[in-house]
């Protein structure tokens, strides 16, 4: 199969009056081939539950390469010209949309005909290893034009790739010409983001501070000179075991552990000495009956994480994130059998539907904030990229996209500009705030999950989890769980495989 790629671009800079414009592009490739060929391509349209959609982009790429040979046959000298090129046409049901032609032109000299038709000698040529590229972009700016793009599937071009090289010389010219083309075909979608604000009436809310069965602790931090400190608490009911799945942050591999609860038991650890084999990522935990080693339902696990840095000597703590495990205590959580801790509202609580973080400082040489991401649907073969919505301190909104695979602990100003005191200084901002530091600004943000996928499959609206870190000075810092907006019932910890959880919605 074709393999589609998503990359997104976000646009900024449209204030909340005049709604932000957002961009969605997505990609599909035919693999280099000798012509004559003819292939299909196949992109995602565009999720109408996204908003509304103004305009398609879209950008036909082709590249050509092999060789040109040519002998001249014609008695007298003269000039061999070469034009190796190719034609790539893009077309749809009602026609051709796009063609690009990639070419060459190539000028050698030559002697009248030495006897031998070799595209060699003194009369004949050859050029190998020629290469060359080109594109063509086309827009669909018309309502009739944009239906085909809006759905839930998927919508296919044809693409075709001719060889019409050609080789003129002094009179008879014998040539041949060896060409394989590829092709690359993007489609962006240029859309008014719907209302991100889910109406609160019919909105449900959790409560995470209170115990759960199940506990995010959303970092761990095994490099050197660093460390993690871990603490869980059976702050009530029998004797628990709990598992702990390490989750690594670099290649979403598993390294799992079990300790044992009595009632009213706390255990804490340092996360270096508990799992030596990786150097950071996250870790979630999970009630487990002790003679039988299922997962259960134990609402009595309470936990905080706090991280050390021996350089520094600064250090921060958080409280796990808790998942209320649903039914009677002791009672089996894993209903459909597969291994997967589902926060699906019928094993444990929902996940959030999205991520609230009140404040950030605006990015600068004098601030730094980073931001940990966690993948909760999916699994371990899968990229999540997110929607951010940026305020300003005075109502105007930005949006930005970013895309990460697992876990990933990054700078505000790695993942957008629009993160910066120089950006959001640009912007129609409230000029007296902060108050009491008027030359620094400030914003809040809002997260959802956009899109996680496979090499095979693609969850829409993927759950996820995020924590913002913020630096006093680069030796202190401090760190507390975002606010939540609403659940979802797709999140899973942690299937493994190209499909996922396949039993999620």
């Amino acid at each position: 199969m074709n393999t589609i790629r998503i990359a997104t671009i976000l646009l900024a800079g449209l204030p909340a009056v005049a709604q932000a414009q957002s961009q969605q592009c997505h990609q599909d490739t035919v693999p280099l081939s000798t012509t004559n060929w003819q292939q299909q391509v196949t992109v995602p349209q565009f999720d109408p539950s996204l908003g509304t959609l103004i305009s398609v982009d879209i950008t036909l790429s082709g590249a050509i390469s092999g060789s040109a040979s040519a002998e001249n046959t014609s008695p007298s000298p003269g000039m061999l010209d070469f034009l190796y090129q190719a034609e790539i046409e893009l077309l749809t049901g009602g026609g051709s949309l796009i063609i690009t032609t990639p070419q060459l032109a190539i000028q050698d000299n030559v002697t009248g005909f030495d006897g031998t038709i070799d595209f060699g000698g003194t009369s004949g040529v050859t050029h190998g290893g020629l290469s060359v590229a080109d594109s063509e972009s086309a827009n669909a700016p018309t309502d009739i034009a944009l239906g085909g793009f809006i759905g839930v599937g998927n919508i296919s071009f044809d693409v075709e790739a001719r060889g019409i090289s050609t080789a003129a010389g002094p009179g008879n010219v014998v040539s041949q010409f060896l060409t394989s083309a590829e092709a690359t075909v993007d489609v962006c979608y240029n859309y008014a983001p719907a209302n991100p604000d889910p109406d609160p009436n019919d909105c449900t809310s959790l409560d995470r501070r209170r115990p759960g069965s199940l506990l995010l602790f959303t970092e761990f931090d095994n490099r050197e000179g660093k460390a993690s400190l871990l603490t869980i608490t059976n702050v009530g009911g029998p004797e628990v075991d709990v598992e702990f799945m390490y989750i690594d942050g670099d290649n979403c591999q598993e390294f799992n552990r079990t300790a044992r609860l009595t009632p009213n038991d706390t255990l804490s650890l340092l996360t270096p000495f508990h799992n030596p084999n990786q150097e950071r990522g996250y870790v979630y935990v999970f009630a487990k009956d002790p003679q039988t080693g299922e997962a259960i339902v134990h609402n009595h696990l309470t936990g905080q994480m706090m991280n050390f840095d021996a350089e520094t000597r600064g250090a921060y703590s958080v409280n796990a994130v808790a998942f209320k495990g649903i039914g009677e205590d002791g009672d089996p959580t894993d209903h459909d059998a597969d291994d997967v801790r589902d926060l699906d509202g019928v094993e444990y609580d929902q996940a959030p539907d999205q991520i609230l973080i009140p404040r950030f400082i605006a990015q600068s040489d004098l601030s730094r904030t980073d931001l940990v991401l966690v993948g909760l649907s999916g699994g371990q073969d899968f990229t999540t990229t997110v929607d951010f919505l940026i305020y300003n301190d005075n109502e105007e909104v930005f949006s930005k996209e970013y895309t990460f695979h697992c876990w990933e602990r990054v700078r505000l100003n790695q993942i957008s500009n629009l993160f910066s005191q120089s950006f959001l200084s640009s912007t129609d901002n409230a000029a007296l705030e902060i108050l009491g530091a008027a030359g620094r600004e400030a914003g809040w943000m809002r997260i959802d999950g956009a899109i996680a996928q496979s090499a095979t499959t693609i969850v829409q609206d993927p759950a996820i989890y995020a924590m913002l870190i913020e630096y006093v000075n680069p030796m202190q810092a401090a760190a507390d769980l975002p606010f939540e907006w609403c659940v979802q019932d797709n999140g899973a910890l942690l299937p493994r495989g190209l499909q996922g959880d396949i039993d999620a919605e």
